[in-house]
């Protein structure tokens, strides 16, 4: 009786070893499928990101062509030399830059003078 019960406890013993077995072996499959489907969403988020820093790019690209061409604009009346009244239109900018080199001018010329 002693032996019997001995070898249904070494049966037992296997099968909580089998079963034991089987459960770290399914653990690894698991861990191995959430670190496959983390880098394949990973590589999604980097191709996504990727597009979005590319549409970004071409967003400010236009942006800077649009405030460029909405710049103000000044009309300024001058007679030509056949004496007509004609409209120019300048960009302010340009003006505004134009007004800073000559005063850059002035200055210079007056400390050298």
């Amino acid at each position: 009786m002693k032996v019997f019960i001995q070898q249904e406890f070494k049966e037992v013993q296997k099968a909580i070893a089998d079963e034991e077995e089987k459960a770290l072996h399914l653990v690894d499959i698991q861990e191995a499928m959430a670190t496959a489907h983390v880098a394949e969403i990973l590589a999604d988020v980097q191709s996504h990101m990727e597009r979005l820093m590319t549409q970004m790019a071409q967003a400010k690209e236009q942006l800077d062509t649009s405030n460029e061409s909405a710049e103000p604009k000044e009309e300024v009346m001058k007679t030509d030399p056949d004496g007509e009244r004609k409209t120019w239109t300048t960009n302010h900018s340009h003006f505004a830059n134009e007004l800073k080199k000559l005063n850059y001018l002035l200055k210079t010329t007056q400390l050298v003078s």
